[in-house]
Parts: C-alpha cells; structure tokens; sequence
C-alpha cells in the first residue's frame, strides 16, 4: 500500500500514520509525495521501512524560485 503527503520534510507525519495503519493491519511500504524538502525525510522513512518516492525535491524547484525571485525584484526595481 501507498501513502501520499503534499511535502516531506521530516517525514515525522507520515511515519505516525503509517504506524497507526499498520496497527490497524495495513501493508505499507512506499510513501508518494508532491515535494522533498530533502531535510532527512527520506531517510526517516526508510528507517520505517518506507521507500520515499517524490515528485520533485527542493534541488529541483532551487532554480525557478531563484528565477521569480530575481524576476521580483527587478519589477520592484523597475517601479521607483
């Protein structure tokens, strides 16, 4: 079975609701996520025995919120 989660950071939720499931008597091995803040979740996870499989990491989105950020301030600098 599969949970899913919008962001990973500590993996701390997930691992709590796995718990509860497996009690409950559910088999879960892997955990999908939109967003790998790539802040030790992973690995949390696998010490549960949960692959992490994510979308995107925060390596991934560095570049674009670099991008809008720069974007940002030259229309603000555009603007005085």
């Amino acid at each position: 079975m599969l949970v899913v989660e919008d962001v990973v950071t500590s993996g701390g939720q997930i691992v709590l609701s796995t718990a509860e499931l497996r009690a409950l008597g559910a088999d879960i091995n892997s955990a999908l996520s939109v967003i790998d803040r790539e802040q030790g979740g992973a690995e949390a996870l696998a010490a549960e025995g949960i692959e992490l499989i994510s979308l995107l990491t925060a390596t991934d989105l560095l570049p674009q919120i670099c991008q809008l950020a720069c974007s940002a301030l030259v229309l603000v600098w555009a603007r005085r």
